[in-house]
């Protein structure tokens, strides 16, 4: 029995037949839906036996192997509609563990047809170890709009860029190539059309013009 206490949605795809499969940090699990949002299947584990601390299967005494709230955060569908692309916000713990990839954000591929995880996953490499990866989609059958940013607020909100990342190429690390696009705390504004402002207190407006909410996504 699955109940609105075990999940905590994040991200959300359509199926070409209508179904809906979300993105969930709590298991963290890929969840099946229909369109009317009835339960299909029991949820999908991700690979490596990935768990949380709210996972209600972690055993009495077990350790989480991933961080609360840090599950799948971003979920992309691919143009073809056959493939889902879920991404990891942060770091697993044994990413985090001493002398870990705390930079690495992993982004695993399910297969909409045979209803498993393809074993085909990348590795993203964020600037900090303390950013998260809040949403992709899929551009074409090898690419994907990559949003990463930190958890700041208002002043705090410097880094939050919008990047170009491709499947098929990966640096000497094992890292996919990932391009700039736009970084979204500093947005060329030169006719200001983001002035004047309409509250007491709004912020980063004019050239450059900032997304200073926590969640851009």
């Amino acid at each position: 029995l699955l109940t609105g206490g075990d999940i905590d949605p994040e991200s959300l795809q359509r199926a070409p037949n209508g179904d809906l499969w979300v993105g969930d940090e709590f298991g963290p699990w890929l969840l099946h839906f229909d369109r009317r949002g009835v339960l299909l299947d029991t949820p999908y584990p991700l690979p490596g036996d990935l768990r949380s601390p709210n996972n209600p299967f972690l055993a009495f005494g077990e350790t989480a192997t991933h961080p609360n709230s840090r599950g799948i955060e971003a979920m992309a569908i691919s143009t073809a509609g056959r493939h889902l692309y879920a991404a990891l916000e942060g770091a697993t713990v044994a990413d985090n563990a001493t002398g870990g990839p705390v930079f690495r954000r992993h982004i695993f591929e399910f297969s909409l047809r045979d209803r498993h995880f393809t074993g085909r996953q990348w590795a993203y490499r964020t600037r900090t170890a303390g950013n998260m990866v809040s949403d992709i989609a899929a551009v074409d059958r090898h690419h994907l709009v990559l949003i990463e940013r930190d958890g700041g607020l208002g002043l705090t909100a410097v880094d939050r860029k919008v990047n170009l990342i491709d499947l098929r190429r990966t640096d000497a690390d094992g890292y996919v190539r990932s391009t700039l696009l736009v970084d979204l705390a500093t947005i060329a504004d030169p006719a200001l059309v983001s002035l004047p402002p309409l509250h007491d207190g709004d912020i980063r407006l004019g050239d450059p013009f900032g997304v200073v909410c926590e969640s851009i996504e």
